[in-house]
């Protein structure tokens, strides 16, 4: 009798460990795969949650590969409010609060933003990690929860070399433009030589009729 009750709370403890866990509540950042110099949004993901009223994540991440741009609340924590610190690069603390708790599942909590630092020369795989985190209930309980980090895949793409070509291309247009902004045109000196001429005849000045020529007579 005593090893059937024996056996019998082992077994409530082992349906209770078991349903508890299925049910628990995890966050996580999906794995991501993005080109070199755009900008990308990763997401802080929670798989499942009942009554959220508070949440408190660290972040890290290597400052030399990704440059922190900034943040963003989703539709599904409009109702949060909520603050990044980011003044010491390579570490984000999130802080959200509200209220009333929120309950959803598979949703993102927060979009982050970064772009790929302009110092990278080649193919690297980085973390963007969640150190430490706190999730709350409307009543101030902590709600137990699992943490699962991944990676960020980069794919590098070198800056595009100009053809030998349409680099002399680019050096003859140059040079042109130069002597069309040079100012000087060949054509003006007889131009202008003409209209002298013609205002000299106009006037009926020649060599016979200078004042001179009439002295002589």
């Amino acid at each position: 009798m005593k090893l059937n009750y024996v056996k019998c709370l082992v077994f409530i403890f082992l349906v209770i460990l078991f349903s508890t866990n299925s049910f628990a509540t995890g966050i996580f950042m999906p794995p991501v795969k993005i080109k070199f110099g755009e900008l990308v949004k990763l997401p802080v993901m929670v798989d499942s949650v009942d009554n959220l009223a508070g949440v408190k994540i660290v972040m890290s991440y290597d400052p030399k590969v990704l440059v922190y741009k900034g943040s963003k609340k989703t539709k599904f924590t409009s109702s949060l409010m909520h603050i990044v610190n980011s003044k010491k690069p390579g570490t984000l603390i999130i802080v959200m609060a509200s209220a009333r708790g929120i309950k959803g599942k598979n949703f993102p909590l927060i979009n982050l933003y970064f772009k790929t630092n302009a110092s990278l020369t080649k193919n690297i795989v980085t973390e963007v990690k969640i150190r430490e985190s706190q999730l709350m209930s409307d009543d101030l309980k902590n709600l137990n929860h699992t943490i699962k980090n991944n990676m960020v895949s980069i794919i590098y793409s070198p800056p595009e070399e100009k053809n030998p070509e349409d680099k002399k291309n680019d050096k003859s247009k140059k040079i042109v433009k130069k002597d069309d902004q040079s100012g000087k045109n060949p054509e003006k000196p007889i131009e202008n030589k003409n209209k002298q001429d013609k205002k000299d005849k106009s006037s009926g000045l020649s060599e016979t009729c200078t004042p001179k020529a009439k002295a002589d007579k």
